[in-house]
C-alpha cells in the first residue's frame, strides 16, 4: 500500500475515534475504550493472528522455528536497551516506567494492522511469530518490574496470571498449530474470521482515538513528556534499521526488528501505571500515548518506506 494514502488512512480512523470520544462526553468515552478494548484485544485480533497464520505461514517449521529464535535475539536486545534506560534515569519509579515504554510497544492493536496492510499476510505471520518472546515479556514484565519498584510485588503477581492467559496470546499457539499442519477448515468459519480480521484496522484505529479522547490535549504538551515519544517513534527505529542494514538477511527478516521498534507506545501501560505508579507518572504515560500514537501515524510510515530503500 502506498505509505502516504496508508498514513491518511490511518489519520483518518484515529481522528473519527477522536471526535467521537469528545462528542459522547469523558465518562461515555471511558465505556466505550473499555468496550472496544474487549472487542479488539479479545476477538478482532485473535481472529487476525489466526487469518495470518493459516494464510500467511508458508516456509514450514524450520522458517517458522528460525524467526522464533530470531525474536528471541531481539526479546534480549530490548531488554538490554530497557535495562541500560533504567540505569541512566536513576533506577527509580519512573525510570522503571520509562523501561517499560521503551522495551514494549503497541504491536498488537496498532502493529498487527499496519503490518498487514504493508506486507500482506504472508509479512504479518512472520511478525506474528518474531514477537512472540517480547510478547511474553509483556505479560510478564512490566507488572513484576512496576510493583518490585513501587512495593506492591504482589498485585505484581495477580497481574502476571491474568494477563498471560489472554485470547491474543492464546490464539497465536491456534493460529501457528493450523497453519503448520494445514488443516482445512470449513468455509463458513473461514470466511467468518477473515470478517473480523477485516474490522482490526478500523475500530482498532478508532478506539486509540477514543483513547485519546480522554486526555486533556493541553496538559499533555510538557518538554519532559516528548522523552518517550522521541525514544519510542524516532530513536529506537533509527537504531534497529541501522542493525537491520548490517545483519546479512534477507529484508523480509531484517525489516521485523525495524516493524516492532516503530510502533507507539503500548496502550494497555496506563493499566499498570494507574495500579503501581503515582498521578504524575500516568499524566506522563498518558501523554506518552497521546504523541506518540499521533506522530505513528507519519513517522510508521516513514521508516518503512525507508526501510524499503535501504534494506
Amino acid at each position: 500500500m502506498n505509505v502516504t494514502a496508508l498514513s491518511f488512512r490511518l489519520l483518518i480512523m484515529l481522528t473519527t475515534g477522536y471526535v467521537f470520544g469528545k462528542a459522547i462526553g469523558l465518562d461515555r468515552a471511558r465505556e466505550a475504550g473499555r468496550a472496544l478494548s474487549a472487542l479488539v484485544l479479545d476477538l478482532l485480533i485473535p481472529a487476525l493472528v489466526i487469518q495470518g497464520m493459516m494464510e500467511g505461514l508458508k516456509g514450514g517449521v524450520a522458517d517458522a522455528v528460525g524467526l522464533f529464535f530470531f525474536g528471541v535475539a531481539f526479546a534480549v536486545a530490548d531488554f538490554l536497551i530497557g535495562l541500560l534506560v533504567w540505569h541512566i534515569f536513576g533506577r527509580n519509579l519512573r525510570s522503571t516506567l520509562l523501561r517499560v515504554t521503551v522495551m514494549f510497544a503497541n504491536y498488537a492493536m496498532f502493529g498487527f494492522a499496519v503490518v498487514q496492510h504493508m506486507r500482506g499476510l504472508s509479512g504479518l505471520a512472520d511478525y506474528v511469530i518474531f514477537v512472540l518472546p517480547t510478547r511474553f515479556l509483556y505479560y510478564m514484565l512490566p507488572p513484576f518490574l512496576l510493583s518490585r519498584a513501587a512495593g506492591k510485588m504482589e498485585a505484581g503477581r495477580k497481574d502476571l496470571l491474568k494477563f498471560f492467559c489472554t485470547p491474543p496470546v492464546l490464539c497465536t499457539f491456534v493460529g501457528l498449530f493450523l497453519g503448520l499442519i494445514d488443516i482445512p477448515l470449513p468455509e463458513p468459519v473461514t470466511t467468518s474470521i477473515s470478517a473480523l480480521s477485516a474490522c482490526c484496522t478500523p475500530i482498532g484505529m478508532i478506539l486509540c482515538g477514543v483513547l485519546m479522547s480522554q486526555f486533556p490535549i493541553r496538559s499533555l504538551f510538557k518538554p519532559r513528556y516528548l522523552l518517550i515519544p522521541a525514544l519510542r517513534n524516532m530513536i529506537l527505529p533509527a537504531f534497529f534499521l541501522l542493525v537491520g542494514w548490517l545483519l546479512p538477511l534477507p529484508a523480509r527478516i531484517s525489516i521485523l526488528p525495524l516493524t516492532y521498534a516503530a510502533m507507539p507506545v503500548s496502550s494497555l501501560l496506563p493499566t499498570y501505571a494507574v495500579t503501581y505508579c503515582g498521578d504524575e507518572e500516568v499524566r506522563e504515560i498518558s501523554a506518552a500515548i497521546f504523541i506518540s500514537t499521533a506522530a505513528a501515524i507519519i513517522t510508521v510510515p516513514m521508516w518503512m518506506y525507508i526501510a524499503s530503500l535501504v534494506l
